[in-house]
């Protein structure tokens, strides 16, 4: 808890925030963002949050989601630069080039990948989410959770632990969550809003992506190419979840997603049931990171490249080849 009290003085002591989290956002990177804006302004503080994408559709329930945004103000001024369930700097994407990283860097993080960087940090790996650390940290200064704050910690762990499936999930994070609920939010509308609402170009969507599924001694793959994405429309398209496809496919212990990107890279997510295999390891290996059974990197190459480096990496680790 010493490290955590170091934050909570920075916090007290400074005025000016900047706020970021990784690029392709999630529930917990939007939701511990937005708490903690929400807190801090309570403080009677300046946050203010800097991300490179758009906040998906089913995370704009949350209130000040549009408080997120993707350029700095001109003569914008902050003293402290807070990261949040970013493993790396280098994970907030393109924005980073907009920051000072001569100010003081704030890291707050769950990611056992994450590279330690910053002038103080709080990293802990046993935590489900970076949200069940904002929680902590608001109650650790004597601060009213509320139902407003309650909603965005509870998302972030919701998404973070799978909807509670997930190996990361622990008894913490189940009495949290009861804590978060006596706050007044509605869990099952809270479900609802980030599982069960999709458009009919995401049903599309996911439709071609399914069809693309191949296995391979119990590595499941499937792929989302730029044509798919370019033959529908693509406003608002929510791509987050669809790597968990994979695992529900019974004798599927390592679910892949190739994603072909504009840049002409190729994103891979990695999923694995807790089996042994660490993909976050995997991960590593290309660049990327993340959890034992959820990680990702990015290639610079075609899919096919991709899937043979991937997959020879996967079949050395499995001692077959694959």
């Amino acid at each position: 808890m010493k490290r955590l009290k170091e934050i909570i003085n920075i916090l007290e002591d400074n005025n000016d925030f900047l706020i970021l989290s990784h690029k392709d956002p999630d529930g917990d990177s939007i939701g511990s963002q937005l708490a903690l804006y929400s807190f801090l302004k309570e403080l009677g503080k300046s946050p203010y949050i800097l991300n490179q994408d758009e906040v998906p559709r089913k995370y704009r329930f949350l209130k000040n989601y549009n408080r997120i945004k993707h350029n700095l103000p001109g003569g914008f001024r902050y003293s402290v630069v807070i990261f949040l369930d970013s493993p790396t700097i280098e994970r907030v994407g393109d924005v980073r080039k907009l920051v000072d990283l001569n100010k003081l860097i704030v890291n707050i993080d769950h990611h056992p990948s994450n590279s330690y960087f910053g002038n103080c940090l709080f990293v802990d790996p046993n935590s489900s989410s970076t949200a069940e650390i904002i929680y902590r940290l608001i109650l650790e200064m004597g601060i009213k959770i509320g139902k407003e704050r309650a909603a965005s910690l509870y998302a972030g762990i919701l998404t973070d632990t799978g909807r509670f499936r997930y190996p990361n999930t622990t008894p913490r994070s189940f009495f949290i969550s009861a804590e978060l609920i006596k706050e007044g939010i509605d869990p099952s509308f809270i479900a609802e809003e980030v599982y069960s609402k999709k458009s009919p170009q995401e049903l599309k969507l996911l439709g071609m992506v399914l069809s693309t599924f191949t296995i391979s001694d119990g590595v499941g793959i499937i792929d989302l190419t730029k044509e798919m994405l370019q033959s529908i429309e693509k406003k608002s398209l929510d791509t987050e979840g669809l790597a968990d496809y994979v695992l529900t496919v019974e004798g599927i212990k390592i679910g892949l997603l190739f994603k072909e990107q504009n840049d002409g890279k190729v994103k891979v997510s990695l999923r694995s049931k807790g089996n042994g295999v660490n993909v976050s390891d995997l991960a590593a290996n290309f660049g990327g990171g993340g959890h034992e059974t959820a990680a990702g990197c990015v290639l610079e190459c075609s899919i096919k490249e991709a899937k043979n480096r991937i997959l020879s990496l996967i079949g050395k680790r499995l001692g077959r080849k694959l």
